[in-house]
Parts: C-alpha cells; structure tokens; sequence
C-alpha cells in the first residue's frame, strides 16, 4: 500500500511539474503559398452557353 502511495505521489508530482513548466513558444512567420497556376486565373469558359444554345428548345407548345 505504501508503494502504491508513493507512485501515486511521484507520478502527480510529475504532472505538476510538466505543467507549470511550459515556455512561451515563439511564433513563426509562415512562408507565402505559391502563386496559383495560370489555368486557374484564366476566365471561367462559355461551354455551359454554348449548349444551351445548341440544344434549346424550340417551342413551347404541347406535343400531342
């Protein structure tokens, strides 16, 4: 029991120590992320027209 104990003690004592022990960390600067490609930065494409142009619908009645 009295092993136990001890243990007990020793293991809170390192607990305490680890804790209260903490130095500042210091921050630093993190690099610039890279330039995006140049696909990216290219205006967005017209494809989505130019199917609604080929396929629109060309009337808007009922079919029978």
């Amino acid at each position: 029991m009295r092993k136990l104990k001890m243990m007990l003690f020793g293991a809170s004592l390192i607990m305490v120590v680890g804790c209260s022990s903490k130095e500042n960390a210091l921050c630093h600067p993190q690099p610039k992320p890279p330039a995006p490609p140049a696909w990216a930065m290219m205006p967005p494409s017209n494809s989505l027209q130019l199917l609604d142009e080929t396929f629109s619908v060309s009337g808007t009645g009922e079919v029978a």
